[in-house]
């Protein structure tokens, strides 16, 4: 079954390199790896013969990026199968392709400068659920104290914009910016739009409290614990809920599991052909490259 013009622009989209000198992009190998891994997490694998006898990583048990791919299976025609099977299967490549461009980018920023950058599942999140991240400069939330400005949101999904949160702690802002954080409830409603907040982490603290009857004085939804993880699972569907299950929400509830309230001892240095990384007593090794580093377009 062929593809059609969406499921085309869509693989090329997400494909693409990124933008600056430490964009990545995504090759014919690493597509069929990313295809393979979720035939595999839809229990598909008997449907697929070439599959039967190829030996590959699950996602994030292999730390060498560079080895996750399939060079002698064709993707096009896998794909191509796998979205005439599961019509979703098109949104699930695109988030997972998403997070591998996010991971290989992280391991090259840290191959050639010392700096840190996060995962950004927000966007990833809003596509797994059927909506879209959006900028101050596009988005439909203006701001009620200066309607002239917009609000960054970090999903909006019809008439619904979503605050997503890992967790809201007592020290989660300065004062100035706590008071932005109050006012989107606000913006939201003024704007035509539902707030709905959404938070990882249950552990209760008062400012997690005043943002969420912030929330429900404006007439707004509040999920925060397992109720966050139901209602995203409920709204992503059969499918695109399993990649929620093992591509968010694992990784997320190791990171909130594995957090301390008192930071380990961490240690970074620099040679000519390695940024290393040491905490406690692990040590990260990331091999340095020399290219030109456009750093205004990271």
């Amino acid at each position: 079954m062929a593809l059609t013009q969406a499921q085309k622009a869509l693989i090329s989209r997400v494909r693409a390199i990124s933008g600056g000198t430490l964009g990545v992009e995504l090759s014919d190998a690493i597509c069929s790896f990313l295809t393979a891994t979720i035939i595999r997490d839809l229990g598909l694998l008997d449907r697929f013969s070439e599959l039967a006898s190829v030996s590959f990583p699950e996602f994030f048990s292999e730390p060498d990026l560079e080895r996750l791919t399939l060079p002698d299976i064709a993707f096009i025609p896998l794909f191509e199968r796998l979205v005439a099977i599961v019509p979703d299967a098109d949104t699930y490549f695109a988030c997972l392709a998403t997070l591998h461009k996010s991971r290989l980018k992280y391991v090259r920023i840290i191959s050639h400068q010392p700096q840190e950058t996060g995962y950004l599942f927000e966007p990833i999140i809003a596509n797994a659920i059927g909506g879209v991240s959006l900028s101050a400069a596009k988005s439909p939330i203006r701001r009620h104290r200066d309607p002239a400005r917009g609000r960054q949101v970090d999903c909006i999904r019809d008439k619904l914009a979503y605050e997503i949160k890992m967790r809201v702690t007592i020290a989660a802002s300065g004062q100035g910016r706590w008071q932005e954080e109050l006012d989107f409830p606000v913006d939201c409603r003024v704007s035509g739009y539902t707030p709905v907040l959404v938070v990882f982490d249950p552990t209760p603290s008062s400012r997690l409290e005043d943002l969420a009857n912030a929330f429900r004085r404006e007439q707004g939804e509040v999920y925060i614990g397992e109720e966050a993880w139901r209602h995203l699972m409920q709204v992503a569907g059969d499918t695109m809920s399993r990649f929620i299950e093992k591509y968010v929400r694992l990784p997320i509830q190791q990171v909130l599991n594995d957090a301390s309230i008192q930071l380990p001892k961490i240690t970074f240095a620099m040679t000519e052909e390695y940024f290393l990384v040491v905490i406690d007593d692990k040590q990260f090794q990331f091999k340095r490259r020399n290219i030109n580093l456009d750093l205004e377009a990271i």
